[in-house]
């Protein structure tokens, strides 16, 4: 039989025994729980913070995703700028032969300096401000020479040559 005052109990692990037996012959220390039940369950479990490192990892990994993306959008955006820009001077193109077809004037030479008046005016736009600029929002260079409207871009003419 063991008594009270054998008993000592280790608070920072699992519960042991320091034991000595009634007749002398044994001492020892030994756990009152089975093995199968002494191990880490028992154990005081302390959280673990993230070190300043793991942090600046996980910053950089996320910088690195973001910064492919961006690179990847920066490409789309471009042709879209393009496409648009392609289309913008098309569209503009058969507007103004039809603001110079409805006035029945011989030379568009005054619908191309003031497009954004002559297409107001005859009401076929409705936003002329807009239609007159590229994808870059910068304005077009309209000229007329031959029975044709030339509409060109300086940054579509640019972005042409960096390809």
């Amino acid at each position: 039989m063991y008594t009270g005052n054998d008993l000592r109990i280790d608070l920072l692990a699992h519960v042991k025994v320091a034991y000595k037996s009634p007749d002398g012959r044994g001492e020892g220390i030994g756990s009152i729980l089975p093995p199968s039940l002494s191990g880490s369950v028992y154990r005081n479990k302390q959280k673990r913070a993230l070190s300043l490192i793991e942090i600046m990892i996980v910053i950089f990994l996320i910088t690195l995703v973001t910064g492919a993306i961006g690179y990847n959008m920066k490409g789309a955006l471009d042709k879209g700028k393009k496409f648009r820009t392609e289309q913008a001077m098309e569209q503009l193109e058969d507007l103004l032969l039809i603001c110079l077809d409805e006035r029945g004037l011989d030379s568009g030479d005054h619908i191309a300096n003031d497009p954004v008046a002559y297409l107001r005016e005859s009401g076929i736009a409705k936003n002329p401000e807009k239609l007159v600029q590229d994808g870059w929002g910068k304005n077009f260079n309209i000229h007329y020479d031959k029975g044709k409207f030339k509409i060109e871009s300086d940054a579509y003419n640019k972005q042409i040559k960096k390809k």
